[in-house]
């Protein structure tokens, strides 16, 4: 299993775009996200979200700012995947990502930790009927 980390900080629209992502590209997944936010319009958006997708995301709320470090410790503690996969808020990914990475990690020795290749939302349109290269290839073994 992959455990997914997103931290929030006043971006619940975009934290849960990147969330939905993650489930639109893979099954075996929890997604785990901290809300550093403290505002009660972020934690309804994100409670919400956590409520469509019980068993899939749960959100750890903040009554402070705890910062970044702080905040994936937080979700690192409480996760039980095989593998970590740090994502943005302000990021999402694109099917076949985390089989990809996955797969690179299992078959391939000493690897440790990879990341994919990352584009911005126009270069991401111009490469849409083009194969992603995946020899780019945040997810790390524990």
């Amino acid at each position: 299993m992959i455990s997914a980390f997103i931290v929030n900080y006043h971006s619940a629209h975009l934290t849960i775009r990147a969330a939905r992502s993650i489930i639109r590209d893979y099954g075996d997944i929890e997604i785990i996200i901290v809300d550093n936010s403290c505002s009660f319009t972020e934690r309804r958006a994100l409670e919400e979200l956590q409520s469509n997708h019980k068993g899939t995301i749960r959100v750890i709320f903040n009554e402070t700012n705890n910062g970044f470090a702080q905040a994936c410790n937080q979700a690192y503690s409480t996760s039980s995947g095989s593998y970590i996969f740090l994502l943005n808020p302000d990021a999402y990914i694109v099917s076949p990502c985390l089989n990809v990475l996955r797969n690179f990690l299992d078959n391939t020795v000493g690897a440790a930790a990879v990341s994919p290749q990352v584009f911005w939302d126009d270069e991401m349109q111009d490469r849409k009927s083009t194969r992603l290269n995946s020899s780019h290839i945040p997810l790390s073994r524990m």
